[in-house]
């Protein structure tokens, strides 16, 4: 139907494209607050939808199943995450401690803020097919890194992603031991800040030509 050049099929089409977006957007948050209280194994596809007040139905619509969600919520992350790496290709790039314990600094403040969805992706990982993964949010960090790459030979990178890989894995091995097992250490924070610092630069230093 048209009246007066208006379109009204793809006036509704926007509304709905518009209510399907917000229903997506309910379900995601409503699966970050079911596995925030009971964990991600332990949820299940009723709470979440009716958390999200929708109906079971609706989150099959949206998510084929809760690996989506996560699949889904961290995809939102990505940008986010993009941005961490580059600030930290940056600081290794100046080779001043100060730079690279900020930037440890405030990688582990993103985890804190994102702690909910880091911990449901380590229980995805441990609980579900290893071979699978978490489709779409693989992320290539060392792509984002081009000036720490630039510096190792072409015979290297791999070795320099292998690296990379292992000082992000002590990052977050990191956070969880200064959220459990030093949780009420004084000092904590600041020491393993520059122990990671250390680790970090002389585990990313190109090796000499």
């Amino acid at each position: 139907m048209q009246v007066r050049g208006v379109r009204f099929d793809g006036v509704k089409g926007s509304l709905r494209e518009e209510q399907r977006q917000l229903t997506r957007t309910r379900l995601k948050e409503a699966s970050l607050e079911v596995f925030g209280r009971v964990g991600y194994n332990a949820a299940t596809v009723d709470e979440i939808a009716e958390c999200a007040e929708v109906s079971r139905a609706t989150f099959y619509f949206h998510f084929p199943a809760k690996r989506n969600v996560v699949e889904a919520l961290l995809e939102d992350n990505r940008s986010e995450v993009t941005a961490y790496y580059e600030r930290a290709d940056a600081a290794f790039a100046t080779a001043d401690p100060d730079a690279v314990r900020k930037w440890i600094r405030d990688a582990l403040g993103y985890l804190d803020r994102n702690r909910t969805l880091i911990l449901v992706t380590h229980e995805v990982y441990a609980t579900e097919d290893v071979h699978r993964p978490l489709g779409r949010i693989r992320f290539d960090y060392i792509d984002h890194m081009p000036v720490m790459l630039s510096r190792w030979p072409s015979q290297s990178r791999v070795e320099a992603a292998i690296r990379l890989r292992l000082m992000i894995s002590a990052l977050d091995s990191a956070w969880l031991m200064l959220n459990d097992a030093l949780a009420d250490q004084p000092g904590a924070e600041r020491i393993m800040v520059d122990v990671l610092a250390n680790i970090w630069m002389a585990a990313l230093e190109a090796p000499q030509t």
